[in-house]
């Protein structure tokens, strides 16, 4: 019984370690959204702390400062411009689901309305 229960921990320690590598990969990159109900395409770059989203073909850039709240979690702060912009200071938090051949299921709410969560999937650029 010790045994089976030594093996039970390993595989869950295996498996948060596991999840943890794969959102690990997606720290920084590039994204493509399209939004269902607009059909728009936002194309999504983040490296290190920014995250840059720009509808495509379009020049007009938003600015988002990203803090990691975990392996596959995070938020999304305007920037001060981006801010002005928006008229909100609002912080979105976005938590990584699932990670599926080139695409991420993202799960996203606001800190105000943590119930009202919505799903959006991003490809992998």
């Amino acid at each position: 019984m010790k045994n089976v229960m030594w093996f039970l921990f390993f595989v869950i320690c295996s498996s948060f370690e596991l999840s943890a590598q794969n959102c690990e990969n997606y720290k920084n990159g590039k994204f493509r959204l399209v939004d269902e109900n607009s059909g728009t395409t936002y194309i999504i770059e983040r490296k290190n702390n920014i995250q840059t989203e720009q509808k495509e073909g379009e020049d007009f850039k938003i600015d988002f400062v990203v803090k990691w709240l975990s392996s596959c979690s995070y938020s999304l702060t305007p920037t001060p411009k981006s801010a002005e912009f928006l008229k909100s200071e609002m912080v979105l938090i976005v938590d990584i689901k699932e990670v599926k051949d080139n695409f991420l299921l993202l799960e996203m709410y606001t800190k105000e309305y943590p119930n009202q969560k919505m799903q959006s999937v991003v490809e992998i650029m």
